[in-house]
């Protein structure tokens, strides 16, 4: 009998609350996405739009709709990925544009998914970069048609003003608009991944507003003003990072008045479209050329007597749902109960937009224990927060002590591992291990650093404006909390050059070490040649980067010797659970160890707790070293089938 079980939320969309869920029999277990649909969505839209659509890769397929704790979700084919927006966030918290070229690609299949959209006289209508996920490279629409509502509470307002005008005026939505309105969203979409903002992010007066449905009137005068003045019609996309030709290209995708805007056939007339080669460039001119104007009011009409509310969708044994790819849960294998066999670190690619939930059922009724104040790992970070709870940024203190938390972390990791894995003559490695998890804690800092220096919060923070931010930067325990910053990093230089110079530099040659490894500390030895300037940074990579290069498959070697060492009961006996728990969660560090995952990924360790307050690394750090070896092997496999592929 198959179980189901919700994993985790992706995203709001349009169309409702979208999870990933995860279905589980005796022989297999396989992943979906998962929708609950919000009361106003017209599902027999969906059963018709999906028959229409079984062969185009790029939209959502549905499998099946099933019951799961008394509610209705609407299953689709899984594939691992991220929100498109997700993938802007990454690159606007390091501050770096996205190549034109990455912008080039996505951009050629949104082109194609529409064409295929329109084809079918379907209209995109609500995509954006909150619904269109990312897979290996491969663009995928969430959300789409006329099933959803046009404007949905808590989403950024990026529908066309048309669309905004008629909401404002009381006039019926669903008439009188046409195919530009997929034109603005396509501009809304190059505009969030050129600007990394949408362009419902109003900054105005030194602060951002960012609109949502609650705004609507605001935002409605807002365009009109832009609309009336300077004589400019568009939402300005210039800047200095990319060609004046693209950025004129959104400007007319996002021109306010309809009939100004680029129509498609416009759209593959522009010479950056041109530019870019399209295989199918005449198909597509050909296509809008010759279409009618009117289908999108005339197929508004058609589906009209259709609209009713959500009610039951009979299982369709369509493509998809024949061909439903399965992974198949290993059956037991002969392994002593001590060994746990733990998938070869291939970390699941929407990890990023994942949250887990540890610990497991049987560690959380031990919990919580009395912590010695005197173990806090707080006392060991390298400033100590003051009055945290009572701060008016609360929030922002609190994500700042997850990333000293981070650091703090690594560093314990590193004596830990010398410690213990000394005792293990085979292994060899523990002060190179040691000297990468030291690296990656400078790396931390050294971002920390920067954030803190940026124009805008690099955290996501209710009520967040420009001015809080700058307030907050004005404080005077902001200015110590960068003096203590920077002295760590000024520290931590010679350690660093010490360890790697005395312990490390030998195995950079050494043809028994993986190349991944080696080419690491190569590059580092380059680091350590040219760093002459203490006030400059040691390394030229940031923390992402390292985890992709060396420092995982380090971690891979090592998770596999202790499982060896752990599966033949191997002399000396050691801590493996404790050990192994670890490595998975140094894996981790960057995304485990976030202030809003934490809430999630720890939060039945708060449901024994008087306070309300939020977790606490303490909390976090007394629970990864309590003395509970059998607990902690139930949280290892939890966190590594979640987490985890095998390779």
């Amino acid at each position: 009998m198959s179980r189901f079980s919700l994993k985790f939320q992706l995203s709001e969309t349009n169309s409702g609350t979208l999870y990933q869920m995860e279905e589980e029999s005796d022989q297999r277990k396989e992943t979906f996405y998962a929708y609950d649909f919000s009361s106003e969505f017209k599902d027999q839209v969906l059963k018709d739009e999906e028959s229409l659509l079984i062969n185009c890769n790029s939209v959502r397929h549905f499998v099946e709709q099933i019951m799961h704790q008394n509610k209705k979700y609407y299953l689709f084919k899984f594939l691992e990925g991220q929100t498109l927006d997700k993938e802007i966030q990454s690159f606007r918290g390091k501050k770096q544009s996205i190549k034109l070229d990455t912008i080039k690609l996505y951009l050629t299949q949104i082109l194609e998914t529409l064409y295929q959209l329109h084809q079918k006289q379907i209209l995109g209508r609500v995509f954006s970069t909150k619904n269109i996920m990312v897979c290996d490279g491969q663009i995928v629409f969430m959300d789409f048609g006329f099933g959803p509502k046009f404007l949905t509470a808590n989403l950024d307002l990026i529908a066309p003003p048309e669309i905004i005008e008629k909401f404002v005026e009381n006039q019926p939505i669903e008439s009188n608009y046409d195919i530009k309105v997929d034109s603005w969203l396509l501009g809304a979409v190059l505009f969030h991944l050129a600007k990394l903002r949408p362009i419902s992010h109003i900054v105005e007066e030194n602060r951002v507003k960012i609109m949502v449905l609650n705004d609507i009137k605001e935002y409605s005068e807002y365009l009109k003003i832009q609309m009336q003045g300077q004589g400019q019609g568009w939402i300005n996309a210039k800047t200095d990072r990319y060609p004046e030709e693209f950025c004129q290209f959104i400007q007319g995708l996002l021109t306010y008045k309809p009939q100004d805007r680029f129509s498609f056939k416009q759209i593959y007339e522009n010479s950056f479209i041109k530019s870019l080669n399209l295989a199918k460039q005449q198909e597509y001119l050909t296509f809008y050329t010759n279409l009618q104007s009117d289908w999108v009011n005339q197929q508004i009409g058609s589906l009209s007597n259709s609209y009713v509310e959500t009610k039951d969708l009979q299982k369709q044994q369509s493509h998809i749902a024949t061909q439903r790819t399965r992974q198949v849960t290993p059956p037991n294998s002969t392994t002593p109960e001590h060994s746990i066999q733990i998938p070869y670190l291939e970390l699941k690619s929407n990890l990023a937009s994942q949250s887990i939930q540890i610990p497991g059922t049987t560690s959380r009724d031990k919990w919580p224990p009395e912590i010695i104040k005197s173990e806090y790992i707080e006392n060991s970070f390298i400033y100590q927060i003051q009055d945290l709870n009572q701060s008016k940024f609360y929030e922002i203190w609190s994500n700042i002590r997850m990333e000293l938390f981070r650091s703090t972390f690594l560093e314990k990791c590193a004596d830990e591992f010398v410690v213990e894995l000394g005792k293990k003559k085979k292994y060899k490695l523990e002060h190179l291990l040691a000297y990468f998890l030291r690296k990656m804690a400078y790396l931390v800092l050294v971002e920390l650093q920067n954030k803190l220096k940026e124009d805008v919060c690099p955290w996501r923070c209710t009520n967040e404006s420009l001015q809080k931010w700058k307030d907050f930067q004005s404080e005077s325990q902001v200015m110590i909390l960068k003096n203590s910053i920077a002295q760590k990093i000024k520290d931590l230089a010679p350690n660093l050059n010490k360890q790697f110079y005395d312990q490390c530099q030998k195995f950079k040659n050494e043809e028994n070490i993986d190349e991944e490894i080696r080419k690491q500390l190569q590059e580092d030895n380059s680091c350590f040649q040219s760093y002459i300037d203490e006030n400059s940074y040691l390394y030229k990579c940031c923390s992402d980067e390292f985890l992709r290069n060396g420092f995982r498959k380090l971690l891979q070697l090592t998770l596999k010797f202790l499982q060896t060492e752990q599966k033949f009961g191997l002399q000396p006996q050691i801590n493996y659970n404790t050990l192994l728990l670890k490595i998975l969660l140094c894996h981790l560090i960057n995304r485990i160890f976030n202030f809003s995952i934490a809430q999630i990924t720890f939060k039945e360790l708060l449901k024994n707790r008087v306070s309300d307050t939020m977790i606490s690394p303490n909390e976090i750090y007394a629970y990864i070293c309590r003395d509970d070896e059998h607990g902690k092997e139930e949280d290892i496999r939890y966190i590594s089938n979640q987490s985890f592929t095998e390779k």
